[in-house]
């Protein structure tokens, strides 16, 4: 981990210039929900993540299963009322205790956080095509609107698969993904206006209050078809301003202090000058950006990474202040509360808190299973935070849960990153991509062994590749193997062309050896011209789980009407 510093920021945002004791988020100048602790995605207009609650003892934990994964991120009613959707395809509202209020059924798969107005409705958009408003308090359907047929711009569907934002005067602004970005009047969905943008839309806008400025990204990926990142009139859905990065824009930008910061899929964060579009400054990560940035109440910028880490950035020049590396990839957008703490989920199925220096805090496992990722960004509420994921699962954990006097075995407190120590690393990963800082107890024979490349240099996490030219992979007792190195140069991964067979110990043992490169030449995340790196070496002795007794019974039909096996894939939301 960097060695902190501390700087003192003022901002529009916050009532007084201070530093990170006392600052709080001004009150809203959009029509959001009045009192409510988080009534959209990223918490407010600016998308800043941040929240005026200090941690406090007292909430309750609970969980509320759905009944499927959950890519929807909560938001919070000033009731306590928590409001999510769900892969099942329904649109829950849950009450402060963890019960049902109500749900609505859709007819697609709700992967897209609400947002609660000051005329008591929730909006939420959802895989059907349909934007809808809702009583909050019941659910009733006060108005739906159904986006263009994919047709019309020749996109494959038209998924509301971004969330919904709210201007200074309540006109809704909505993307979707049939390359619309659409402006909607709140009391009857009529569209005010429609802009075409180069590909889906799954960035959600930052709002300047003041002027209703729009700050919006694009999955265009592709400089020549189009930009994909925009400052829009908000009366008009035209371009101020436009400029294009080399990865798509799923994040959502956020506006503070005249700058506009974002990070691509090109694995960089970058400042924008909100009048010119100018770039101020760039910050590049080792992995693709999904999550969206957050504000410390000094101002430093906090961004995660699928790279694992979350980096802490000067907001004024980008410069780094420091890192914390979780080890697994992080897609959920942080949250920050009034003391400065930051959370986040992590792809490890942890609910991750940092302090405002960036040291562990405390972290808590919420979901155990093999798919764990906790996409979903978390809220903050008055009394718990609540967080979604690939569980199906919503969670209402109380700050400051594992800090309490009851030990709690899910619980990890202070202490070091996950992985502190230095040196180059080959590290076992899993059929769901978990790292494993040890191997686990039994590989199933017949299965690939996927290894990923972790070097560490003076506590952080360094970008590296492996040598695929020097790479020696060895495999006892021996079985013919194919060898591949992934395009990113980060993962090896040996397929047994016939099964592994275990010596006499049970064990069959792997050692592969490499050097690496570093410090290379960067277009996006396209990397060349590595420079030596030192090497890396991996010795595994894994145990082979037993093979099934039989294969498994597939019901085959031979003619109509008889039975037959079948799987059902549902997409929820990439990467």
């Amino acid at each position: 981990m960097s060695i902190p510093r501390t700087t003192v920021f003022c901002s529009l945002l916050f009532v007084a210039c201070s530093s990170s004791e006392g600052a709080r988020p001004a009150a809203p100048s959009v029509p959001l929900q009045a009192d409510s602790p988080w009534p959209k995605f990223r918490g407010n207009a600016a998308q800043d993540g941040r929240s005026a609650q200090k941690p406090k003892p007292g909430g309750k934990a609970w969980t509320f299963r759905t009944g499927k994964g959950i890519f929807s991120s909560p938001i919070v009613a000033a009731d306590g009322t928590v409001y999510v959707g769900s892969a099942d395809r329904n649109f829950y509202a849950l009450n402060a205790d963890g019960t049902l209020r109500w749900k609505v059924a859709t007819g697609e798969i709700v992967d897209s956080a609400g947002l609660l107005d000051d005329r008591g409705r929730v909006y939420f958009g959802s895989g059907d095509g349909k934007l809808r408003a809702l009583d909050a308090a019941t659910g009733r359907e006060i108005w739906s609107m159904t986006a263009d047929a994919p047709s019309v711009n020749k996109a494959f569907i038209n998924w509301f698969e971004g969330n919904v934002a709210i201007g200074p005067g309540g006109t809704l602004y909505v993307p979707n993904d049939n390359f619309f970005l659409y402006a909607i009047d709140r009391e009857d969905g009529r569209v005010k206006w429609r802009r075409k943008m180069p590909d889906q839309t799954w960035s959600l806008p930052a709002v300047d209050a003041p002027s209703g400025t729009l700050f919006v990204g694009n999955n265009n990926l592709l400089p020549a078809l189009g930009r994909n990142t925009f400052a829009l009139d908000p009366a008009s859905g035209e371009a101020q301003w436009e400029t294009s990065t080399l990865g798509s824009i799923a994040a959502s930008p956020m506006f503070a202090e005249g700058r506009v910061i974002v990070g691509g899929f090109d694995g960089w964060v970058r400042a924008y000058d909100e009048k010119s579009g100018d770039e101020l400054w760039a910050f590049a990560t080792r992995d693709h950006v999904y999550a969206s940035p957050a504000l410390l109440p000094d101002g430093t910028v906090v961004q995660p990474s699928a790279d694992g880490t979350v980096y802490a950035l000067d907001p004024k020049t980008g410069a780094l202040r420091w890192a914390f590396d979780a080890g697994e990839p992080i897609r959920s957008s942080p949250a920050v509360d009034a003391d400065g703490n930051v959370y986040f989920g992590g792809g490890d199925g942890r609910l991750w808190v940092l302090g405002p220096d960036g040291r562990h805090r405390w972290s808590v496992q919420l979901i155990a299973e093999a798919r764990n990722d906790l996409n979903a960004s978390p809220a903050l509420g008055r009394d718990a935070i609540y967080l979604a994921g690939e569980s199906g699962e919503v969670f209402s954990v109380p700050y400051d849960l594992c800090l309490r006097a009851e030990p709690d075995p899910r619980c990890r407190v202070g202490g070091d990153e996950p992985l502190a120590r230095d040196g180059a690393f080959l590290l076992y990963t899993t059929a769901s991509g978990a790292i494993l800082d040890a191997p686990p107890s039994a590989h199933h024979a017949n299965r690939p062994i996927t290894l990923s490349l972790v070097l560490r240099e003076k506590g952080d996490t360094r970008l590296s590749t492996i040598d695929a030219s020097t790479l020696d992979v060895r495999v006892e007792p021996k079985v013919d193997v194919a060898i591949e190195v992934a395009g990113d140069g980060k993962f090896l991964t040996i397929t047994p062309l016939s099964p592994f067979v275990a010596g006499a110990d049970g064990k069959v043992r792997v050692s592969a050896t490499a050097k690496l490169l570093v410090d290379h030449d960067r277009e996006g995340l396209r990397l060349k011209n590595g420079k030596a790196g030192g090497g890396v070496r991996s010795d595994l002795a894994l145990t082979l789980a037993d093979r099934p007794k039989a294969p498994a019974k597939l019901a085959i039909p031979t003619t109509p009407g008889e039975p037959a096996t079948t799987w059902e894939m549902a997409r929820l939301a990439l990467p």
